[in-house]
């Protein structure tokens, strides 16, 4: 494995982490919300959910191209 697709792989985990993360933050957000007796998507949890669906169009930008095995998710 060449070193830049090293990096790009290391890359893509920050990046599921990150999503990852987001994931717990707007599950948290939402418990809240059920708690409050919200009827509504919140701000906060709308925001989360639309940077973690950039992050995940972002993660086949960085699939090696000689990886035949990666799936696009």
């Amino acid at each position: 494995m060449s070193e830049i697709i090293h990096e790009l792989e290391i890359a893509r985990q920050a990046l599921q982490d990150l999503i990852d993360r987001l994931d717990e933050i707007v599950f948290q957000e939402l418990r809240g919300a059920v708690a409050r007796k919200e009827t509504k998507r919140t701000d906060l949890e709308r925001r989360v959910t639309r940077a973690r669906n950039a992050l995940l169009r972002a993660m086949p930008l960085l699939r090696a191209d000689d990886d035949p095995e990666e799936e696009l998710e």
